[in-house]
Parts: structure tokens; sequence; C-alpha cells
């Protein structure tokens, strides 16, 4: 063989080598894609398809490869709601150079987005690759997003009715207990306003829950026993389950006392309601228990539980495992599903608590959370009924932009005894604080109000007048008590018996800043 015969062997081999090679590269790189892909040449026949675009047409490559568009047609009918028809409107572009897109529905509920993108080698149409991405976890985010932004604009909208709403309910309670203090024990009369105040009671429970739904509610751990939950919640969850459904509630006869904030708690309650309704379609029983833990072993914490059961379809040990995983749903999809079982996991993890689900297909679930015990705080004087209201001498500067609240809590705490300042804005209560002669011992402020806020108030007033106390109120249901800083806080409606109990708390309290 002579040099130049070996040298165009040589480079016919090299050639063969780099091609297969490169055909290797192609190959590795097109079945590691997340995408499925095909390829269709300018004659409409099928050239390519990676694994990915196989197990979702449910095909044999060798099913399609060499075949017309129509083999793959075919598939995509079989697959995709209109599959077939989407195809053919995207592939007729022909020549075209610009790709086109569609979004394609499987009966499952996946959502793909379907591209074909012409291929070129400098003016020569090629034919087209057709892409398959599969949209189905980014819509459920954005529906999810979507679902959020419209809570959150209708609880900004809820929050400021919900102020209005307090404001409303305060003068109301507030009246009727300064009425039925000023009446006799017994007489008609003053029955008549005390189930006019425990309507308005009930009128504050009912805001509450509403703005529970909607995580409005402020947070604020107190001592709840999950006997009285059941007790006080059973009425309104009759509401959410249909009739075929038999509600057994079984409380103990041993306290069941948790630190948890009330509004979350129900909220628990609720979701896991709900939970175990949509697990009983055709009707069955709901039993609602709590209990203490037995004995915890040396150096664990006693426990209290609250137990939801449902005779319903019951869950296999995947769905199981994944019970209380954010957007892990078996429902239908829809906004914010697969999102209650998360919460409840959130708030228990939140108190320092466990939730857990035993449960098997066809025989219902249990799920069981446990919330670290707690004994009820002492009794303090805040809460003494009426005549043995605490009282006092001090001085108060109240600042409220409602005039009738302003009435209100001037007339209440006029009755307790204190001389009071009353001033509508802040901008009018500093002068009036830096002009007054004598001694002022405590400032009573709302937090939001136009213009200078309660805790802006707060801060310039203890500087004029070190020693000062404080003590914010509000009827907004963002409001916590971390929005009142160091200060005292209050939250409206409230009786006179709160705001005689928290004002003496307030003047008494040495850790409050005095502003020195």
């Amino acid at each position: 063989m002579d040099t130049t015969a070996g040298l165009q062997t040589y480079l016919r081999l090299s050639e063969a080598v780099a091609r297969a090679d490169l055909d290797a590269l192609f190959t590795a790189l097109t079945e590691s894609l997340p995408d499925a892909l095909a390829f269709v040449d300018a004659h409409g026949v099928v050239r390519y398809v990676n694994r990915r675009m196989a197990e979702d047409l449910d095909v044999e490559p060798r099913a399609v490869l060499g075949q017309p568009i129509a083999a793959l047609a075919e598939r995509f009918a079989a697959r995709f709601a209109g599959g077939s028809r989407e195809l053919a409107g995207l592939l007729e572009a022909g020549e075209a150079r610009e790709g086109r897109r569609r979004e394609l529905h499987r009966a499952d509920g996946r959502v793909f987005e379907c591209a074909c993108v012409p291929v070129l080698s400098g003016e020569a149409f090629r034919g087209q690759l057709v892409q398959l991405h599969d949209l189905t976890a980014r819509r459920r985010i954005e529906e999810h997003m979507l679902h959020m932004h419209k809570m959150e604009s209708v609880g900004r909208l809820a929050g400021g009715v919900a102020h209005d709403f307090n404001n409303m309910l305060t003068t109301i309670i507030g009246y009727l207990d300064l009425a039925v203090a000023s009446l006799p024990a017994g007489s008609e009369e003053r029955d008549y306003l005390v189930q006019a105040l425990d309507a308005a009671d009930q009128a504050a429970g009912l805001t509450g829950q509403l703005l529970t739904f909607a995580r409005l509610q402020p947070v604020s751990p107190t001592h709840q026993d999950l006997n009285q939950l059941l007790e006080r919640m059973t009425p309104l969850l009759r509401h959410l389950v249909p009739e075929s459904v038999a509600i057994v509630v079984r409380r103990s006869p041993q306290p069941c006392g948790v630190l948890a904030d009330p509004s979350q708690l129900e909220q628990v309650l609720v979701q896991l309601v709900l939970n175990a309704r949509d697990a009983m379609p055709e009707g069955g029983t709901l039993t609602l228990g709590a209990a203490p833990e037995p004995e915890p072993a040396a150096g664990e914490r006693a426990m209290a539980v609250l137990e939801v059961s449902d005779t319903g379809v019951g869950m296999d040990e995947e769905t199981r495992a994944h019970a209380f995983e954010p957007f892990y749903t078996t429902k239908a999809e829809r906004p914010g599903a697969g999102l209650g079982l998360a919460t409840v996991y959130g708030i228990v993890q939140q108190c320092g608590g466990q939730a857990t689900v035993t449960s098997a297909p066809g025989r219902g679930a249990t799920f069981r959370v446990l919330l670290p015990s707690a004994e009820p705080a002492e009794p303090g004087a805040a809460l003494a009924p009426s005549p043995g209201l605490p009282r006092g001498t001090e001085t108060v500067l109240l600042v409220e932009d409602d005039a009738a609240v302003r009435a209100l809590i001037q007339a209440m705490l006029s009755r307790l005894g204190y001389t009071v300042l009353a001033e509508a804005r802040a901008e009018e209560a500093l002068p009036r604080l830096e002009r007054h002669e004598g001694r002022v011992d405590l400032l009573i402020a709302d937090i939001v109000m136009p213009g200078m806020s309660g805790r802006d108030l707060a801060v310039r007033a203890q500087a004029l007048r070190p020693g000062l106390r404080v003590l914010l109120v509000s009827g907004y249901s963002s409001t916590t008590t971390a929005a009142a800083g160091p200060f005292a806080f209050l939250a409206k409606p409230f009786s006179i018996e709160a705001l005689a109990g928290t004002v003496r708390a307030a003047l008494a309290d040495p850790a409050r800043p005095t502003g020195g």
C-alpha cells in the first residue's frame, strides 16, 4: 500500500471513529435531559426519540422510528387531550423559521409544554425537534403563589375591617360593662344587658375564628385545655362535615392543659377534621378525643394528646409517609391543595410537639397531636369581678383617634378612679404632655393612628417624661405583642376588667422602660 492510499484509509477510519464518538456523545446528552425529545425530518419521518419521550408516550422507540409523523401523533392522541390535533398544528409550520409552542394536558392532571423547533443547516430545512417539558410542578407553585396573593389581599381587607369592627365591639362591650355594673344584681334590666354582653363576646370570638382561617390572628400562647377546645369547637365542626358523618367526642376526665395560641390550636383541629371529611365521601364516623399521655419516662416532658380518627378510605404506606409534606395531596388539583396537614405540622412543631398518623387502605386514619403539658397560670387580680376591680388615682394621658372608643376608655378609667387627659392625635398629645404642670403616670395610646404611631409617640413621650409608663392598644388583627415592642399591650375589644388589670400591671411593672 503506498503512502497516499494508507493516508486516505487512515482518514476514513478517523472520520468513522469521530462520527461514532459524536453519536455516542449526542445520545448520552439527549438521554440525560429531563425533557422528552423527538426529531422529525423534512419528509415527516420520525428519526429519533429519547428515553423520556418514549416513557411519556408509553411506546417502544422502535415502534415509531422510521415511521411517518402519524405514528407519533397517534401516541400523542392516546396520552394527551387533543394531542394529535395540537401536534399537527405545531408541525404544520413546515419550513417556518420560528418554532411553535402549545400546552398539552394529560388525564392525570399533569401539564406539559410541547414545542416544535425548526432544525436548519444553512438555508436548508432539515426537520423539526419536538420537545415536551413537564410544567406540572411549576404550575402547582404558581397556583399556590396566586392563592397566597389572594389570601394576602383578602387578609389586608379583613385586617382593616377587623380594626373598625373591633373598635365598635370595644365600645359596645365597654358600655355594656359600665351599664351592668351600675344596676343591682338580680334586676331584670341587668339580666337583659348581661345577655347582650354575652352576644357581643361571642361576636368578638367569631371575628377571631374568621381571622384564624385567614392567618391574621395574633399569635399569643396561653394555657389551653384540650377538653375545653373540643367542647367549644364541636358545634362549629358539625357545620364542616355532612350529615352522613357522625361525630363522637371523647373528653378526658383529667385536665389536658397545653401552652398554645388558641387560634392556632383551633386551626389544627379544623384542618384535621377537614382532612377526615374528605376521606369519608360516603359518610362514616369522626372521633375526636383528648387525653393526657401515660406517665413519661425519666427525663421526658409530660404530653397531652389531641386525637382525630376517621373511618374513611385510609392511606397506603407511601401516602402516609408524605402526609405532612407541603403540596403532597391525593385530592384533585386545586390552589392550596396539600397545605392543610403541612400547616398542622408547622403549628405543632412551633409548639414543641409532634404530629403522627397511623392508617391503612380501607381502615381509616388516626392523627395524634402530642403537645407539651402545661399547668394553668395562677389567677391574678386583673380579672377580679366588679365591684372589686383594681383601681387607682394616677393621671393617664389617653390618645385614641376613634371618638367613640376614646370616650368609652375615658369613662372606664374615670369609673376606676383615674384622672384622664384625652387627645385624638399624637401631634396634639405631645404639646399637652409638655404643658401639663402636674404628674402624668401612664400613656395609653392606639398603635395605629393617622400621622404618628402610638409606639413612636411612646418613645417621644418618655423622653419628655422620664418614668412614664406606657400601655399600647390596637384593634388590628395583625398587631401582636411583638409590635408593641417593650411596652404593655392590650388587644381590642376589651372589657373593663381587662382594662383595669392591664393598667395596674403596666403601672406596677418596673421592667417597662422609663425613658430616662
